[in-house]
């Protein structure tokens, strides 16, 4: 990664991703007896240094926060840590998202490329959830860097939709030009996609 891309993406951060303060935004909570489970998806770091350095990912941004609003209202929760986050591995990844139970009643959340591994995971295994939360999704592995190649390594197409009855897509503005392609493509023609910006 060259300078003015981390310093791109540490400001991306600093304005947005990371930030303690801004805008509260209050999600109504169907009663947990339709909602059965959240599985939350944590994207990925830039280098190893970046990944041990400070809380693990899974703990990073808004994922801590959203586990507790939600264990609140009685859902069962997973936000665990997938392994080497800075050259994440799909099939490694599998293994961990895969000891959670999944089905028409789950809700899966996911973060930058945590949005791939769900959208490839769901593509292959043609298994129906309830609804899909991408957060700032970074899924093409077109003009990716090489190591996110192999998490990304899938095509989807409309039929991906068979497989929720709801997609959130939630982007900023600010967020990297990539992101915004990604967003457009995840949309799916889909007439159950909520696309929020986040001010």
């Amino acid at each position: 990664m060259c300078s003015s891309d981390l310093e791109r993406t540490k400001a991306m951060q600093k304005n947005w991703i990371g930030k303690s303060e801004g805008t509260e935004i209050e999600f109504g909570v169907e009663t947990p007896s339709r909602i059965s489970n959240v599985v939350l998806v944590h994207g990925s770091n830039s280098d190893e240094a970046g990944s041990k350095g400070g809380e693990p990912e899974n703990e990073r941004h808004w994922k801590i926060w959203l586990k507790g609003k939600l264990e609140k209202e009685g859902m069962i929760v997973s936000n665990e840590l997938y392994p080497r986050d800075w050259n994440p591995d799909y099939e490694e990844w599998k293994k961990v998202f895969e000891k959670n139970k999944i089905n028409e009643n789950t809700t899966l959340v996911g973060h930058s490329a945590g949005c791939a591994f769900i959208l490839r995971w769901l593509a292959e295994n043609k298994k129906k959830v309830m609804r899909v939360i991408l957060v700032a999704p970074s899924v093409l592995h077109v003009n990716k860097k090489e190591k996110l190649k192999e998490l990304k390594d899938f095509e989807f197409d409309s039929s991906l939709k068979n497989y929720f009855n709801n997609l959130v897509i939630f982007y900023s503005k600010n967020d990297a030009k990539d992101i915004g392609q990604d967003r457009k493509s995840t949309r799916l023609n889909s007439s159950h996609t909520d696309i929020s910006r986040m001010p």
